[in-house]
This record gives structure tokens, sequence and C-alpha cells, in this order.
């Protein structure tokens, strides 16, 4: 429903019912759901506001359920209205914390657009619109939408730098992450942009983060501050690959043979093992700079090896790269020519 003709929905509902700080919320186009819905329950009680919301569109019901805490055996009724339009379940989904046994059906309902369109370890935003905007991520932790409950200020959240028409960015989801608001490989995420001075935009479609895969969902957004739209357009590798080949010695050949890493990716380097009986066992990364990489990610047999944090602000650095023969335990290692670049 579009938002003018909700504010004039509720706006008559608050006038039949001499709701007056209802009236004055929702004639304040600067007030949100939560703000409306508590200015309504403050006039006529948390039980008429319910009963109004149940009698209205889906899509209250689900905002509801997400800004209003404490809504006791009302929270059955609402999470089954939200459970009857594709969009207000898919926002339960995300937005609601605990949907409890209501899961299934809110999934049901949500269809086409409850579905992972694949794994990713990034995200990417052209700004094509006459605006200027920023971007970050909305993910569900155990069962809880991040980083709102984590940090309710949005001023705490990660976000990208401030896009210009035609400029874009790429961001590591796990950089999105905070002491309160953590990410985990498997939970499911989604872009949110920011628009200066105009309409938000919250993409429907949501990925699953795989620390251990290049894929990044590369999204564009376009239009006005008002009327805009934002468009997903593909999977992409959002950082180097590097396929290794074991020869009967033993001996690691790799191609490319050198990597320049961009800084703007800023999700490191993934190595392919291609030969089997042999696995990648770790890495060493040395620099003329002191930094932390961390330990690299690495599939279910180690034939897959991603290593973030490669693009810090160092001049030269080289990699080592450990693997072994999974049959005999002979362990060997190779120095490929690796590159930063800023």
């Amino acid at each position: 429903m579009d938002a003018k003709i909700q504010r004039r929905k509720g706006l008559r509902l608050a006038v039949a019912a001499h709701a007056q700080k209802t009236q004055d919320a929702i004639k304040d186009e600067s007030s949100c759901y939560e703000g409306i819905f508590k200015a309504a329950i403050d006039d006529v009680g948390l039980d008429t506001v319910v009963k109004r919301v149940l009698e209205s569109d889906p899509e209250w019901a689900s905002e509801m359920l997400q800004h209003i805490p404490n809504l006791g055996d009302h929270r059955d009724a609402l999470l089954k209205k939200a459970a009857t339009s594709p969009s207000s379940a898919l926002h339960a989904l995300r937005f609601v914390d605990d949907v409890g046994s209501h899961h299934q059906n809110l999934v049901l309902a949500a269809g086409a657009g409850a579905a992972s369109l694949g794994n990713i370890s990034a995200i990417h935003l052209k700004d094509s619109g006459g605006f200027d905007c920023q971007f970050t991520m909305y993910w569900t932790n155990a069962g809880k939408p991040q980083p709102q409950t984590g940090y309710p200020n949005s001023g705490e959240w990660v976000w990208s730098s401030t896009l210009l028409l035609g400029q874009s960015q790429t961001m590591a989801c796990r950089n999105f992450a905070l002491n309160n608001a953590p990410l985990e490989p498997g939970d499911e995420v989604w872009i949110y942009v920011s628009v200066k001075g105009g309409k938000d935009a919250n993409s429907p479609l949501r990925f699953t983060y795989d620390p251990t895969t290049v894929n990044c969902a590369e999204f564009t957004i376009s239009g006005t501050t008002t009327d805009n739209s934002l468009g997903y357009s593909q999977m992409s590798a959002a950082a180097p690959m590097v396929q290794v080949s074991i020869s009967a010695n033993g001996e690691a050949s790799y191609s490319p043979d050198e990597v320049v890493v961009e800084r703007s990716t800023d999700t490191g380097v993934q190595w392919h093992m291609k030969t089997a009986g042999w696995e990648f066992t770790g890495i060493e990364i040395t620099g003329d700079v002191g930094h932390d990489f961390g330990e690299p990610g690495f599939n279910a047999d180690h034939t897959i090896m991603t290593v973030t944090d490669t693009v810090a602000d160092l001049g030269e650095f080289k990699y080592l790269v450990n693997y072994k023969n999974t049959a005999t335990g002979e362990a060997r290692s190779f120095d490929p020519g690796i590159k930063n670049k800023d």
C-alpha cells in the first residue's frame, strides 16, 4: 500500500476515534510507524489499536510486530495477519524477533522472496540516480534482525562512503558486523540504501553469507530522491581467484601467476585446488607493515581457501601458500607473486 494512502486511511480512523495524538503523528510527515502506533496506543489503548490493525492492511501488522514490544496475546493474531501477503510476510521474517511457530507459514506466504539467491561475501552498489546515497547491510543472526537489534541508532551502523551520481563501491559483508550485531556464515543478508533527502530503498532479495566465496551481489539504484528503484543486476567475483594445479612431483603451478589486489574489493583472494588428492593447509602473509590478516577460511574439504583483509594499507606483500597430499601427508608450499594495488 502506498505510504500516502496509508496515512490517509490511518488519519480517517484517528479522526473517527477522536485520537488527537495519533492525528498529530500522522500529519507529521517525518513520523514513522513506531511513533504513530505509540501515539495511537496512548490515545485509545493497545487492544483497540490491534483490532484496527487486524482489520487493515497486513503491512500494518508486520510493522506493529517490529516496533511495539510486549504485545502479549495479540502477537499470534498479528503474525497470522502478516502471513496474508507476500510482502508483509517477508517483512516479518526479516525484522520481527522470534516468529516462533509461525515461521513456516510466513515462509510459504513470502514465496520466492524468501528464497536465497545464492552465497555471497560482498555487496556492490552503483548510484545511477539523481541523488547522493549510502548503503549498509541488513541480516538475520540467530533469529534476530541486525544491526538494528544490537544498535537501534542507525548512526552506529557501518555504512558505505557517500556515493554521488555515477559512483560505486564494493564492501565485504563481514565489514558490516559489530560487537553487538554479530554476523556468521549461513546468515541471511540483504542491502539497504539510505537516500539523502528522499525515500530509502530496502531490497526484497536476500542472499546467504559465506566467507569462503568471492561472489558479490551487484545492485544499481536509479530514479529520483522520492521515486527511486533498487535493482539487482548480477552475481560477480568480488576478489581475485587463483587456480592451483599440482604436478606429478608435487610442485604447484597457478594461474594467473600474478594477482593484483584492488583495495576497493576488500574481500581478499580465493585459492582453488584443481588437483584431486591435495588440499590447502594454510597461508602465511608478510608485508612492509604489520597487519592482522586473520585466519583463512576453508570449504569442507580444504580445496578452496579464502583469505580476507588482504587489502589493508600495505605496499608490496607476499603469500606463502601451504598445501599437502591427503594420502601421504607430504607437506609443501609455494610463493606466488602477489601485489597490493591502492
